[in-house]
């Protein structure tokens, strides 16, 4: 039998094996529980606001890729309605473009006529001119006299017929002349009548040629909407990758009336590391392009709304255990999330690991009476954790810790501070940052981002079908 200094040195000698073991062991070498585990383990345990702990690096791009990915896909469908009502006001200002155009083009030929009509006129005005100056220079015009009758005392004289021939001659030079000066006015008239015409046909082909140009400049808008639908309709029904192009930020074009002006032109902003405006976010809510993965920050506007996140829950068949409806609990984050700027939808992603789908599960520090859904209070040393009046209180508890780990700030008006305040005061900006400070796990904030990874994967195909985004026609 051993002694027991043998003993002693023979357990310190394990001692030394297991941590030299230990020791060689990389970030990665620490399992990542999967998804389905989280509604049965144990509720994570919080750490109570005293010093932060130090968690292993893990490497979360590929799930953090998915959740932006699918944000970003969510992006898409929510860009569906207006990219489409895009290309609908651009056919429209282009309809009315080329009834412009048609009319310009009426306006050109009945000028063009006009213009024909009038040159005939001039051309008719001046030989009638010319054939009037011909009979005025040749005489023409006069009557032929009749033969001399002999004088009354028998010698040569004018007979009665000769004056009035000479009588009608008279007359007819001066209605020639009458009728040179109608001419003569006439053609005037007419050459004026072709310079008119002739300007008006000038005025009618600038306007074809600018009715035109609108008209062009309004195909290449049709032509545009028309690609940023193509865009916007394939992001929305394809999982986003590595290589998925900046989404088109229609707030301008919106802006714009379809009745008085031509829609601005659309297209994707680039380069890729811009940022990508969702139509479900704030105005101050961005996300960044998938090509670079990062964490979701606590801070800002959410994706998913309170009923889809009711729904959502509903969807899992879990039974929840909670003091209220989950409907109500979800109304609860989304009114304390938006009157602290908290992403309301990822604190209820939060709060189903921290409470086993709201099953409350044996072995934990809190029960569904508590109205705690975050774990506050219940550290690694603690009995219990903290407890709350109502569901209501409970919610705005989570909302304001959050709050106060994300920044320095002090809480806004019209809040309680129901905890009282954290010494980790602006210690995580991103919800991957809390793993070490608003719990020991070293995959906590992995393990909040997996549930609402399934989140946002239920929500793509319904806010499709809502959006009523065809189906992709399947490869041949």
């Amino acid at each position: 039998m051993a002694t027991a200094g043998q003993m002693a040195r023979l357990l310190a000698g394990v001692v030394t094996v297991v941590s030299a073991v230990f020791a060689t062991l990389s970030p990665s070498a620490y399992a990542t529980p999967p998804a389905a585990t989280i509604a049965t383990s144990t509720p994570a345990t919080t750490v109570a606001p005293t010093a932060p702990t130090t968690a292993p690096s893990i490497n979360l791009d590929p799930l953090l890729s998915q959740v932006q990915g699918d944000i970003y896909q969510l992006t898409a469908i929510a860009d569906y309605q207006p990219a489409l009502s895009l290309v609908s006001q651009a056919r429209s200002v282009l309809g009315e473009a080329d009834a412009k155009v048609n009319s310009a083009l009426n306006a050109l030929k009945s000028a063009q006529n006009a213009q024909k009509q009038s040159a005939a006129n001039e051309a008719a005005a001046a030989e009638r001119l010319r054939e009037i100056a011909l009979d005025a220079y040749t005489g023409a015009a006069a009557p032929a006299g009749g033969p001399v009758a002999p004088g009354a005392n028998g010698g040569q004289g004018y007979g009665s017929g000769q004056v009035q021939n000479a009588i009608t001659a008279i007359d007819a030079q001066e209605m020639l002349v009458i009728v040179g000066q109608q001419a003569t006015a006439d053609y005037t008239k007419a050459v004026e009548e072709v310079k008119a015409a002739a300007s008006t046909t000038v005025r009618a082909q600038q306007y074809l040629v600018s009715a035109r140009q609108v008209a062009g400049h309004d195909q290449n808008l049709l032509d545009s909407a028309v690609s940023t639908l193509n865009l916007v309709e394939k992001a929305a029904t394809t999982p986003a990758s590595a290589s998925s192009p900046p989404l088109p930020d229609f707030t301008e074009a919106a802006a714009s009336s379809p009745k008085t002006t031509a829609p601005p032109p659309i297209v994707p902003r680039g380069p890729a590391p811009a940022h990508v405006r969702s139509a479900t976010l704030s105005n101050s809510q961005t996300v960044d392009n998938p090509p670079t993965p990062r964490s979701p920050d606590i801070l800002g506007a959410p994706v998913l709304t309170a009923g889809e996140l009711a729904a959502w829950y509903k969807s899992t068949g879990r039974q929840a255990t909670t003091t209220v409806p989950i409907s109500q609990l979800t109304a609860y984050y989304a009114q304390w999330g938006s009157a602290l700027g908290v992403r309301d939808d990822l604190a209820f992603a939060q709060s189903i690991v921290e409470t086993g789908y709201f099953s409350f599960p044996a072995g934990g520090q809190l029960v569904a009476t508590d109205n705690n859904f975050a774990g506050i209070g219940a550290c690694d040393s603690c009995a219990t954790g903290m407890s709350f009046p109502d569901a209501k209180t409970g919610v705005e508890a989570q909302i304001e810790l959050l709050y106060q780990f994300a920044t320095k700030d002090p809480l806004p008006a019209g809040t309680n501070n129901v905890v009282g305040g954290t010494p980790l005061s602006g210690c995580c900006k991103t919800w991957v940052q809390l793993a070490g400070h608003w719990a020991t796990s070293p995959v906590y904030g992995q393990s909040i981002m997996t549930v609402y990874d399934s989140m946002l994967k239920w929500a793509i195909p319904l806010r499709e079908a809502a959006a009523g985004i065809p189906a992709p026609t399947p490869p041949a």
